[in-house]
């Protein structure tokens, strides 16, 4: 079989490329993207789909303007319609990294050109050898499951899929195909110095592996295979606990105290913990920069005894108080307290409707048969029957004001401040606590306190609130 028969058959049996899609390559003028390019342009005459080719001119070296201009020609010769940007990464880089900086910066042109073209897809050229350099870079730093399994055939960048047609071969297979097909390329001269990290691993680290094994990069690529096997096998054992213990509310991610609180062995585990820990901060929206050491910082605060607080990475926060553990958007904290819980009468027809637009976890009804049926939607239910006569007094469900106080079990009345402080409720949750008021008194908040009355002997009707329970 051909190396091009091959790479058809590797894009038809993963699926990568349908007919009537349209695909971006993004070429540098390299001979694996040249490669890349002939491949899928031989590929459309077998699957119709639009090809498209970008070229990201990084302004770096002297010979970039020469290789834009010859990777257009080869998209006029093949009437590939073409698209081109040069940026400024030096000016860009001040300060960071020249190959972080023009890494995002071709990248952020890819996706922006796939979009303008309504592209689905975006084809790179990396290889099997940059894969084995991938994976052993990322083991050299320390990496987990993620890391060790190396770049994925398909991944997702802003809404467009990255697929990766020549994955499965070596970069000896697209020099052989490259000459068998007499494409000119260009040398980019700045891969063969080793100041870059992953030159020296190129240049000098595989080279000394193959003194030990005579393949290296296959056989990194196999143990790759094995732990996205292993990876994919875990995920979904992991899959139903995840579901269990990790709940989405309003862009705070909640863990399940049962996870810190149970005396089921599995959840003991430190490795089961810190498994959960990384899907919650992927939850609340973390991509990147979430840390081996971020995750056993989360672990001690929201194993221990004390709440608290740890800022973490692209404006995120872990937070613990009370039974609560939570990762959020640092400015998240401020949805309830902006607006949120003015006063809604309970005897208000539109109650539920404003309390759904405010965010509030809490609904009234008129029958005991409703308020059930909302309960049993609720993971953590609180329930308060409000029994009144035919005057209906000020009831509502708010946040705390200045004066707010609750009767105690004696008759004795505590400001509602200093209860929160008996209680150590933290400061900064105490203006999100939805409250049910009675003018100044406060009746009920849901899982913390609940104020107790007589049965009237003129009952003329029953209220029923229901509400999560944010603190147990």
């Amino acid at each position: 079989m051909s190396f091009s028969e091959s790479f058809n058959k590797h894009l038809w049996q993963n699926n990568l490329i349908q007919p009537g899609e349209t695909v971006l390559a993004a070429v540098s003028g390299g001979p694996d993207s040249l490669a890349l390019l002939d491949l899928l342009d031989q590929f459309r005459r077998i699957v119709p789909f639009t090809l498209l080719c970008a070229h990201y001119n990084h302004g770096l070296r002297k010979e970039a303007d020469r290789e834009e201009n010859e990777v257009r020609e080869f998209c006029l010769a093949r009437g590939i319609p073409f698209f081109t940007e040069k940026g400024r990464v030096n000016e860009k880089a001040a300060g960071r990294g020249l190959e972080e900086t023009a890494r995002e910066m071709r990248y952020a042109f890819l996706v922006r050109t796939a979009k303008e073209e309504r592209a689905g897809k975006i084809a790179l050229g990396h290889h099997a050898d940059d894969q084995a350099e991938t994976v052993l870079f990322h083991m050299i730093r320390g990496a987990g499951l993620e890391g060790l399994m190396g770049m994925k055939t398909i991944t997702t960048r802003d809404g467009v899929d990255l697929i990766r047609p020549l994955l499965p071969f070596s970069k000896k297979e697209i020099l052989d195909y490259v000459s068998h097909r007499g494409l000119k390329y260009a040398v980019d001269a700045s891969n063969e110095e080793t100041v870059f990290s992953r030159n020296k691993i190129r240049h000098q680290v595989m080279p000394a592996l193959e003194e030990v094994v005579s393949d290296p990069s296959g056989a990194i690529n196999r143990c790759a295979q094995n732990v996205r096997e292993e990876k994919r096998l875990l995920d979904s054992l992991l899959a139903p606990y995840i579901e269990k213990l990790i709940q989405k509310r309003e862009g705070d991610v909640c863990l399940d105290p049962e996870l810190f609180d149970s005396d089921n062995p599995v959840y003991a585990e430190d490795a089961f913990r810190i498994r959960i820990i990384r899907e919650s901060a992927k939850a609340a929206g973390m991509k990147k920069d979430f840390s081996r050491k971020h995750a056993y910082d989360l672990l001690a605060l929201f194993a221990g005894t004390s709440s608290g607080k740890i800022d973490l990475p692209n404006g995120f926060e872990a937070v613990k108080m009370q039974k609560t553990r939570l990762i959020r958007r640092k400015e998240d904290k401020q949805k309830v307290q902006d607006g949120l819980f003015n006063p809604i009468s309970i005897f208000d027809k539109r109650a539920n409707d404003l309390l759904k637009k405010n965010h509030v976890f809490m609904a009234v009804f008129e029958n005991k048969k409703d308020a059930d049926a909302f309960s049993a939607t609720l993971k953590n239910p609180c329930r308060y029957t409000y029994l009144y006569d035919t005057m209906k007094k000020n009831i509502s469900i708010r946040k705390r004001l200045p004066g707010d106080y609750v009767v105690l079990k004696d008759g004795k009345r505590k400001k509602l401040k200093r209860f929160f402080i008996d209680q150590k409720i933290p400061s900064e949750q105490r203006d999100k606590l939805p409250l049910l008021a009675l003018d100044s008194e406060i009746l009920w908040i849901p899982g913390l306190f609940s104020r107790k009355f007589d049965i009237p002997r003129n009952m003329h009707a029953e209220i029923h609130i229901a509400a999560e329970g944010t603190i147990k």
